[in-house]
């Protein structure tokens, strides 16, 4: 693109997300088992930035000042029979 032919375009950044789980099952008896499970959302903590301000006469005109999608973890135990 030219600046003539972009002219009066923003561009807003793109969107990642990556999810991680892990899991391992220990058997107790033959039918009763305990499952342990690891997952993380975002789990390379990557901001996801929100889109730009298209005010044009806000003073942060085409400017992202916030952002998303924080790493979070999640543990559990799931008992089956």
């Amino acid at each position: 693109f030219s600046n003539q032919n972009a002219r009066g375009i923003l561009y807003n950044p793109g969107f990642q997300n990556h999810n991680f789980t892990i899991f391992k099952d220990f058997a107790i008896t033959e039918n009763q088992r305990i499952q342990f499970r690891a997952e993380a959302y975002n789990w390379p903590n990557h901001p996801n930035w929100n889109g730009a301000d298209t005010n044009p006469r806000s003073p942060t005109f085409g400017k992202i000042q916030t952002k998303s999608s924080e790493r979070q973890l999640q543990f559990a135990l799931r008992y089956q029979f």
